[in-house]
């Protein structure tokens, strides 16, 4: 059985790991999956080494939401660095998803797949 990581964040505005992990199961079965909730986007490469080494996933989906303000978009450059030291180091993949607030005027359209 395949073992799929999903690490997200509280200070998302909108519950990415819910939808992905709906979309997951409504696709797929003999999936198990394992979610980490952290605090905020730099929190993220922490919960990705923790799912692969403890929880032994395979792949993990790294959901986050960074704010509008240039220091949002600083913190969501470091941690994506960081996750990308996670997978040398687990030599693991870490789909990032990262949705930028200001990539949309409100949080249906945030949401929205179309």
């Amino acid at each position: 059985m395949k073992k799929i990581g999903i690490a997200d964040t509280t200070f998302a505005r909108y519950d990415m790991a819910k939808a992905a992990i709906d979309e997951l199961k409504s696709n797929r079965t003999g999936l198990k999956i394992i979610r980490y909730t952290v605090p905020g986007i730099k929190d993220l490469p922490v919960a990705c080494k923790k799912l692969f080494e403890e929880n032994n996933c395979d792949i993990i989906m790294a959901l986050g939401m960074p704010g509008p303000k240039p220091i949002d978009k600083q913190c969501a450059h470091e941690a994506s660095t960081a996750l990308i030291q996670i997978q040398l180091m687990c030599n693991k993949h870490i789909l990032e998803i990262f949705v930028h607030e200001d990539e949309a005027k409100n949080e249906k359209e945030l949401a929205s797949s179309s």
